[in-house]
């Protein structure tokens, strides 16, 4: 699957228009823009939940208007961008975006984006957790090659680390109310305080958005996809998207937490 990515590549260096932004490719290929649509849904709706926490039926003001541009489709994709252009280095770019282009890449791009836009409902997301986990524990051959894999992938260590960020970054943009009195040691401690538990939850979201996501594939697709993953580029390209990822979701979160503090402070003006 390497070598036929790499002659992939030799044709597609050859063809591919100079003025072309591989990074644009990469995003196209991947079907970020949909991705991106989730991100906005989901933070709308985690921001109104917070809001109904912290603000009660207080007058929002501006806080709404704030909350719409914070999780703009535009700002984030740029944020996105920005981010895979800094972490993942225009050669390996290439060479990902040429897997993207064969069949078993446009496949799998096509799987993880519906499978990331299905799991976004909690129903969904309760039921695939269920059925990987039910999977999981009769001993199923594809559940328990997708779990090892997820480990080798540091898949859990990345959502947990980009979890940790951006609840610290919303804690401590809240703090900023000097209402709640909240201060940095409180904000390491409560984060601290339900590490496991995160841990847990996030390793079985990981395995049941993997296992569903991937059903569709044969054993040698998912052989092949998995060999892939485990590249240097595919390993690249993986850290290059949680960084970026988790960029966005820790100044998001920080904002959050400013909009909601300033929204506080104005309450009691």
């Amino acid at each position: 699957m390497r070598i036929f990515a790499l002659i992939t590549a030799t044709v597609l260096f050859v063809t591919r228009p100079v003025y072309a932004d591989i990074y644009q490719e990469l995003y196209a290929a991947l079907h970020m823009d949909e991705v991106v649509a989730v991100m906005r849904q989901e933070g709308l709706e985690e921001a109104e939940t917070t809001a109904e926490m912290y603000l009660k039926n207080s007058v929002r003001n501006n806080f709404d208007s704030a909350v719409d541009a914070l999780y703009a489709e535009a700002s984030i994709k740029r944020q996105l961008l920005k981010g895979l252009r800094a972490a993942l280095a225009k050669a390996d770019a290439e060479l990902a975006l040429d897997f993207y282009r064969t069949p078993l890449g446009v496949l799998v791009g096509q799987l993880e984006t519906t499978g990331r836009v299905a799991i976004s409902n909690d129903a969904v997301e309760e039921m695939a957790i269920s059925i990987a986990q039910d999977a999981l524990q009769a001993k199923d051959e594809r559940a328990e090659i997708l779990q090892s894999a997820a480990e080798d992938m540091g898949l859990t260590e990345y959502n947990l680390s980009g979890a940790f960020a951006a609840r610290f970054a919303f804690l401590s943009g809240l703090a900023e109310a000097d209402e709640l009195g909240i201060n940095q040691d409180q904000i390491i401690e409560l984060i601290a305080r339900d590490k496991d538990s995160l841990r847990a939850e996030i390793d079985k979201w990981v395995l049941g958005y993997v296992y569903m996501a991937y059903r569709p594939l044969s054993d040698t697709e998912l052989s092949d996809y998995l060999a892939f993953q485990n590249s240097s580029i595919g390993k690249a390209l993986n850290h290059a998207l949680f960084e970026s990822f988790n960029a966005v979701a820790t100044d998001s979160a920080g904002q959050l937490g400013k909009l909601l503090a300033s929204a506080l402070e104005a309450r009691d003006l």
